[in-house]
């Protein structure tokens, strides 16, 4: 379901709409906005145009104040991928520092686009290479295993990862209430 509010979400249901629907497993992903804290003391950040608040190369906006994921104003940002390797990069940061290491920079590297588009078929973008089809759905596979591979242990991720292909068929709630068509624009 897309261009839908969720309203609420608890142990058994999630309310979209204002209407509840029975669910256990609840996989939501929304746009972005920057927490309001930023904006409500602009005194003390030096915030974009975007909204975004402007950092230095080490990811603070003043010293000690390190700012990242959706709120720093830096390239990528705004996606998952994006605020994971902030984190890591401000915890190897304050490593360095604790340490009296030579401090490096943050680059940010570029996010890959990939789009599931139906069974075994999907586009997607790396490197400037595009791909679509049975070769794209391969390929974003192999993406998603090494990310789950640099999140979990080797057994977890492959186990998570091949837990995808697997459709018992036994949605009850989808066989007796099919998702809403949404209008194209």
């Amino acid at each position: 379901m897309v261009d839908h509010k969720v309203e609420a979400l608890s142990e058994d249901t999630v309310t979209i709409d204002g209407e509840k629907w029975p669910s256990k497993t609840v996989i939501w992903t929304s746009g972005v906005k920057n927490n309001p804290f930023f904006l409500t003391h602009s005194e003390y950040f030096n915030i974009s145009e975007n909204g975004r608040v402007k950092v230095n190369r080490y990811l603070e906006a003043f010293k000690d104040v390190y700012v990242l994921g959706d709120n720093a104003d830096t390239r990528y940002s705004g996606r998952a991928y994006t605020a994971l390797q902030d984190a890591i990069f401000v915890a190897d940061h304050l490593e360095r520092r604790a340490v009296k290491k030579l401090l490096k920079p943050y680059r940010p590297s570029r996010v890959s686009q990939s789009v599931p588009v139906g069974h075994n078929w999907a586009y997607v973008e790396k490197y400037g290479i595009y791909l679509a089809g049975r070769s794209g759905y391969t390929v974003r596979r192999l993406i998603e295993l090494a990310n789950l591979r640099s999140l979990l242990p080797h057994n977890q991720a492959l186990s998570a990862w091949h837990a995808y292909d697997k459709r018992d068929g036994s949605c009850e709630l989808c066989k007796i209430r099919p998702v809403p068509k949404v209008e194209k624009a």
